[in-house]
């Protein structure tokens, strides 16, 4: 039984002024130019017959489609309802679910899909063949497994996308996890830890007999220092060298000085006591030489003589040598004057005599004449004056020894304290120097004794009096302490390590960082297992899509066959051919629809022109839907689609279209094209067919 639409009625809405109604004949042309509401017309019969792969605007729908043929009684369907693809459905009739791709042609669109040819494989497979069923089988297939193969029990191929993607996640989340595991393994089974604590450990012990060996070398230096002090306390100091070369210094200056007037006093020498004969001889000159009133001046030289005496007695209780001296001499002058004076007054007839033993005295000791008075005492004053210093250079020199003596003295028994003995005045200095010296080694020691002492930075309370065995050596312990940071610090990374592979390990697993290693190793090792088993799984379950798209690939090359057979049948090279004038073949390759013309020249759907192309799609439709209808007829909606073909196929066009309906189709063309609604109406007249024209108003 036929499929038609007994009646249609849209009430007004959107650009559709009026309501409309329609009780249709086999061919109906609906005329309406634009704003007329003519699409807005066919949305809502397209919406009342099909619920499945139609896409509308958001207008309200309103209105029904009586339609026959699908059971005993008409249906009306509406917006809201079922559409026509439920009851197909339901009266298992075998048709198309998309079953509008076929009847349905909007606002001038013959493409039965986007593809590039305007038809595409799989709308081809699921209508000629049971390529339909594979398509569902393997649409439940990921894309990324299909391309996927196996070679030498490997899986091969594929797309990094789904189930391979996710294989390829739990292959490196089990690599990732085996590597951690082995981690584990490495750095806390057999870590570093270990041997670096038993390296730090000998280190520590070492520095620590290190330790007391600075300590017992510190009671040494404070031992060395105390003697080394005692030592020193038994040296004089270096204010009393400086003393004592200070002394040595005057003694010296002194002992030159008395030498300097023994060699004076010696120069001063009158071995042959000139001075005293002079003295003596120039009394006797004046006695001899004396006048008349030699008397007299006898009584006063007696009166001087007398005044000498008591000065030099006076001078000797004051201790003044040389004025005892110069006293005496005096005396002495003036005594042997008086007593040449008596001598010449009672001896007066020798006096000539006198005076030539005295003249020639007189030239023996000193080398000159004795011509007068003068000449003698001349003598006599230089002789005098020698006297005098030489007087003055004995009293100094009588101090000087005084006082050098004393000085020795000093000086010996103060070097005396230092070396137990007593030394010569010229080993004074080369002793002191050696003194000096040794008190400045021991100083120098003392001061290295205790700057070593006070480097060791250690309490007297810390020093160890008994010897560990070991020796002191800084440079030693300063090499350990290195090690011991390095260690420590090798320590601490292994450590921040093992934290960090704990921490990581916790999340791994979710588990309390907390948890002992035990805990955390089994619950990686669990979850390392759960990743295992999501690998097999995924990989069975590849390897069974796999095989089943290699099943599924040699059924469709089966199928692909059976489409190109069922195109070659006349429902679909006689509409072609009577629509194009030109192609009466159509086959299917990779590259999708290709048309044949009578001289078997190949042209792709795609390349053809826009024309034929829709004189094509248009001959497919028909096709396909008689090859589904199995005999029986339907309806056709057609929107304006031959508006974008040329004039002379337009005519071919709606020649066909009346041929469908003399073959018992129902066609509805909604245009806003003067000529096609002459086309219908003078081809209408001809074949005699059942016309219905409609115009809607603005």
């Amino acid at each position: 039984m036929p499929i038609r639409i007994a009646s249609i009625r849209v009430n007004r809405g959107g650009p559709l002024t009026r309501d409309f109604e329609l009780h249709p004949k086999d061919l109906n042309l609906i005329f309406g130019p634009n704003e007329s509401g003519k699409t807005y017309l066919v949305e809502n019969i397209i919406r009342f017959l099909f619920k499945k792969g139609v896409h509308m605007r958001p207008w309200h729908f309103s209105g029904s489609a009586v339609v026959e043929g699908l059971g005993t009684d008409p249906i009306a369907l509406t917006a809201t309802e079922k559409g026509l693809e439920d009851y197909f459905d339901d009266g298992g009739q075998g048709l198309p679910r998309d079953l509008s791709k076929l009847l349905v042609v909007r606002a001038g669109e013959t493409r039965l899909t986007p593809d590039p040819d305007g038809v595409g494989r799989r709308l081809l497979s699921r209508l000629l063949s049971g390529e339909e069923i594979l398509d569902e089988i393997q649409d439940r297939i990921p894309k990324a497994v299909r391309p996927t193969a196996v070679e030498n029990g490997a899986l091969i191929g594929g797309k990094r996308q789904g189930k391979i993607k996710e294989r390829h996640r739990l292959r490196s989340e089990l690599r990732r996890l085996d590597l951690l595991l082995e981690k584990v393994r490495q750095d806390f089974t057999t870590g570093l830890i270990p041997p670096l604590q038993q390296i730090k450990s000998n280190a520590e012990e070492t520095l620590r007999d290190l330790l007391l060996a600075k300590r017992h070398y510190a009671f040494q230096l404070n031992e060395e220092i105390a003697a080394l002090q005692a030592s020193v306390s038994r040296l004089p100091t270096e204010l009393d060298c400086a003393t004592l070369g200070t002394e040595i210094g005057i003694h010296r200056t002194k002992v030159s000085d008395r030498a300097a007037l023994q060699q004076r006093l010696a120069q001063l020498e009158d071995p042959d006591h000139h001075y005293f004969w002079v003295q003596k001889a120039l009394a006797n000159y004046k006695e001899i030489t004396a006048t008349s009133n030699t008397d007299q001046g006898s009584k006063l030289f007696l009166i001087l003589a007398t005044i000498s005496f008591a000065a030099a007695t006076l001078m000797g209780l004051l201790g003044q040598k040389i004025g005892v001296a110069i006293a005496a001499a005096a005396t002495i002058l003036f005594y042997l004057i008086h007593y040449n004076d008596r001598s010449r007054i009672s001896t007066s007839a020798s006096g000539d005599a006198e005076l030539g033993k005295l003249k020639a005295e007189f030239r023996r000791r000193f080398g000159t004449e004795l011509t007068d008075m003068a000449a003698i005492q001349s003598q006599a004053e230089r002789l005098t004056k020698d006297f005098i210093q030489s007087e003055q250079l004995s009293d100094q020199l009588a101090q000087l020894d005084n006082t050098i003596t004393a000085q020795s003295d000093a000086i010996t028994d103060h070097l005396q304290l230092y070396v137990g003995t007593n030394l010569s005045p010229k080993m004074w200095r080369s002793e002191l120097l050696a003194l000096r010296n040794s008190r400045r080694d021991l100083d120098k020691q003392i001061g290295d004794s205790n700057s070593a002492l006070a480097s060791l930075s250690l309490d007297e309370s810390e020093y160890l009096v008994q010897n560990p065995g070991t020796r002191w050596e800084p440079e030693r312990k300063t090499l350990l302490e290195d090690q011991l940071r390095s260690i420590k610090g090798n320590i601490d990374k292994e450590k921040q390590r093992l934290d960090e592979l704990r921490d990581r390990i916790a999340q791994e697993t979710e588990l309390p960082g907390a948890t002992s290693w035990e805990g955390l190793l089994s619950g990686l090792r669990s979850k390392r297992e759960a990743i295992a088993s999501d690998y097999r799984e995924t990989t069975a379950e590849i390897l069974a899509q796999t095989q089943l798209q290699a099943a599924i690939q040699e059924c469709r090359d089966q199928e692909t066959e059976l489409i190109l057979s069922r195109l070659r049948q006349e429902e679909f090279a006689g509409p072609l051919l009577a629509l194009t004038g030109r192609y009466g073949h159509i086959k299917l390759d990779n590259e999708g629809i290709v048309l044949r013309d009578q001289n078997h020249n190949a042209f792709p759907l795609e390349q053809i022109s826009t024309g034929a192309q829709e004189q094509a799609w248009l001959a497919l439709r028909i096709g396909l839907a008689s090859l589904h209808m199995e005999g029986q007829s339907a309806f056709l909606i057609l929107d304006d689609a031959f508006q974008h073909s040329d004039w002379k196929r337009r005519a071919n066009m709606v020649t066909e279209v009346c041929g469908l309906v003399e073959r018992g189709w129902q066609v509805f063309y909604f245009s806003m094209d003067n000529h096609i609604r002459r086309l219908f109406r003078s081809e209408a007249k001809q074949a005699e067919i059942s016309y219905l024209e409609t115009t809607l108003q603005v």
